[in-house]
């Protein structure tokens, strides 16, 4: 409960600053973006105006967490076709979108694509945020779970690199994030 009350505080700082730094004159603000099933969301935006951009697609439907557990305004983006296909995830609070994540699994098909598609979102970052990224790591053992993790973290936006080992099978996935 603690934790929820410092999130929404955060969030209202966020939201507040959007408001303090909004354009003047004509300008347009410049909040972060993120590409996820070829639509363009942007952070701040409220939850009617993001979800309306997913109204006529084909490639993604937005499906709403139930679980007791979870934020209450999380979606999962979906491939229609295969709905056990997750591609991203918005997070709202306070009706705004905070939080954008993209699953590039669907993306790679081979060690040459993980590569570039790894090189491509960290390069992207830089660019963006104008500064290096920061790197750490992650080791997570259990009886039948060897977990790695590569964090890079440049500036609003994270690159989540993850290789899972079980017993005989291994998985691998790159998760892109931005978001207060």
């Amino acid at each position: 409960m603690r934790s929820m009350v410092m999130i929404r505080r955060v969030v209202l700082m966020c939201l507040s600053s959007a408001v303090l730094l909004a354009p003047v004159g004509g300008q347009k603000a410049k909040y972060p973006t993120m590409v996820v099933c070829g639509r363009k969301f942007t952070l701040l935006s409220t939850r009617e105006s993001t979800l309306a951009i997913l109204e006529d697609s084909s490639e993604c439907k937005a499906v709403k967490l139930q679980s007791a557990e979870t934020d209450p305004s999380t979606y999962f983006l979906t491939d229609p076709k295969h709905p056990e296909v997750v591609r991203g995830q918005l997070y709202f609070l306070l009706g705004h979108l905070t939080s954008i994540s993209k699953s590039w699994e669907a993306e790679v098909h081979s060690e040459l694509d993980y590569a570039r598609i790894v090189i491509g979102l960290i390069h992207e970052a830089e660019q963006e945020e104008q500064k290096p990224c920061e790197i750490k790591t992650e080791y997570r053992t259990f009886p039948e779970l060897d977990g790695k993790a590569a964090i890079i973290t440049c500036g609003k936006k994270k690159i989540d690199l993850r290789l899972d080992e079980y017993k005989d099978n291994r998985s691998i996935s790159i998760t892109e994030t931005v978001g207060y």
